[in-house]
């Protein structure tokens, strides 16, 4: 994710950081662990051919301080 990306006017992170350490910062396009299921319509409206999974899907921009 790393991408040297540039804070412009307006943007903020901030975080403790402890004395003699060091903070990194990341941005990028933040995502999270979805778990549902697809399926298809059937002529009649039935549920056919249902599928679990499991994905990642993006969920905003912004900022990672590690």
């Amino acid at each position: 994710m790393a991408n040297n990306h540039v804070v412009r006017e307006g943007e903020e992170v901030y975080g403790k950081v402890p004395a003699k350490s060091i903070t990194y910062g990341d941005y990028g396009i933040l995502k999270e662990k979805v778990y549902g299921y697809k399926y298809y319509r059937g002529s009649a409206c039935q549920k056919a051919n249902k599928q679990y999974m499991t994905v990642w899907a993006p969920y905003r921009e912004g900022w990672r301080v590690s």
